[in-house]
């Protein structure tokens, strides 16, 4: 009786036990996961299959369970059913182990394992590695390599966005890598009206003067021009260069749009197009549009030597809005838009009145901002830096003339900057003060009248 009484008081205490744990185990199954990814897996390159479930539960852990079926040898398939531990990912990458079971064909036989798998998983990819070992003792252990492919679920794994190519990084590195660095698109750019005057045969000289600006109702290219001259435009100059069969110079009114021209001439593959410096108004004084605009102006915004610099700063790169991916297509895109902008050019009372307004670029040696001074709030980037450009002010650059910072001007703009160039340099501003760099007339060489 008393042995009796023993085995139900034990069967008793044994199954509150069993009860306990199916109730523990029950209780962590029972939880809903938010969301459930099914993956199909390779292994060891086609030696083996499998699945798994991978549950994103409350507390952002994740639980993987699945089942491998591996080749064990001659006709011989072990398969593994298994659980893994709670387990994140640190970005992209993860590791977990996992107890399970595994059927051994060949000899009907059953043996836990445990299980160890890293890798990483990226957009419904995944690669990586596996160890298995086996409580059976004569089970030879197994590891190689997996890789998987999301089947369906979402929003277990991480989706990395792989960041896009800048395109201003990719025009830049284009430009860089073929020959068009700031530097080495100004390799010898621009030419005096007295080189050339003796041998025009030698060049093919364009000239982009279309408007009327005497009123005498004739394109000023008629009313004359460089013997020999063509007649084009800023917008048409790319089309028309393609007539050139010798090297290019560009002929307008001062020599600053003809650097834009120019700019957009040597992007686009004219790498020994010339600017004819200070324009027609060099060639001859009946086209002279430099005297006028040359000025001493004593402006209470031009601080004195040494002048005053601001300390130069690094900003992000410009936003340049296209869809293209190739850099030779972005820039003819750039080159395009930079024609189509036309000249964009500010008066030096502009500048001097708001300099607030604008960030200012003095494209200067210090020792000339130490002879002559500065704008106030200027910068001085010199030698350029594309990094202490602000792409999110105007940027307005000046020289000594308007024709090195046009060309920087059309530079800029390629890249997806706003930018300016003060008209006419500081030939405009502190002419008296100069010793050098301004204007001193015209040659009056012979010119060619044609007719429309």
């Amino acid at each position: 009786m008393k042995r009796n009484l023993m085995l139900v008081i034990m069967l008793l205490v044994l199954s509150v036990i069993i009860f306990s744990c199916s109730e523990k185990t029950t209780e962590v199954l029972s939880e809903e996961p938010i969301a459930t990814e099914i993956w199909d897996i390779i292994i060891d390159d086609g030696v083996g299959n499998g699945t798994w479930k991978l549950e994103l539960l409350s507390d952002s852990t994740i639980v993987s369970s699945g089942s491998w079926i591996f080749d064990y040898g001659d006709n011989v398939e072990v398969s593994c059913d298994f659980v893994s531990t709670a387990f994140t990912f640190d970005n992209t990458n993860f590791i977990f182990n996992a107890d399970g079971s595994a059927h051994h064909s060949g000899i009907n036989q059953d043996s836990d394992f445990t299980l160890t798998v890293s890798g990483s998983i990226n957009n419904g990819e995944g690669n990586g590695e596996y160890e298995i070992d086996f409580t059976q003792i004569e089970w030879e252990s197994l590891d190689g390599v997996w890789s998987g492919t999301l089947n369906n679920g979402e929003g277990v794994t991480p989706i990395v966005t792989e960041p896009q190519l800048i395109k201003f990084e990719i025009l830049l590195d284009y430009m860089d890598c073929n020959g068009m660095s700031f530097d080495d698109l100004l390799n010898s750019w621009i030419v005096p009206a007295s080189n050339i005057v003796d041998n025009l045969g030698d060049y093919y000289i364009m000239d982009i003067r279309t408007s009327d600006t005497d009123q005498n109702g004739t394109v000023d290219y008629y009313d004359g021009h460089v013997p020999g001259a063509v007649l084009s435009s800023l917008s048409t100059i790319i089309d028309d260069a393609s007539m050139a069969n010798y090297p290019i110079i560009v002929v307008g009114y001062t020599g600053q749009t003809e650097s834009l021209a120019v700019m957009a001439l040597r992007l686009s593959g004219y790498v020994d197009a010339k600017v004819l410096k200070w324009g027609m108004s060099s060639w001859h004084s009946d086209f002279d549009h430099w005297t006028a605009n040359c000025a001493q102006l004593n402006h209470s915004n031009w601080i004195a030597p040494p002048g005053e610099i601001q300390e130069n700063e690094e900003f992000d790169y410009p936003t340049i809005d296209t869809d293209l991916e190739d850099g030779a297509e972005i820039l003819a895109e750039r080159v395009n838009a930079l024609l189509s902008g036309g000249f964009q050019g500010l008066s030096q009372i502009d500048v001097l009145n708001n300099s607030t307004n604008y960030f200012i670029n003095n494209f200067w040696l210090e020792d000339d901002v130490l002879t002559y001074g500065n704008i106030s709030d200027a910068y001085r980037i010199y030698p350029i830096i594309i990094e202490n450009f602000n792409p999110n002010e105007t940027v307005v650059s000046y020289c000594w003339t308007g024709h090195t910072t046009t060309m920087l001007t059309a530079y800029l703009t390629v890249l997806g900057y706003d930018a300016k160039v003060l008209k006419f340099g500081v030939n405009s501003i502190i002419y008296d003060d100069l010793m050098g760099h301004k204007w001193s007339g015209s040659m009056n060489y012979d010119y060619e009248i044609s007719s429309p």
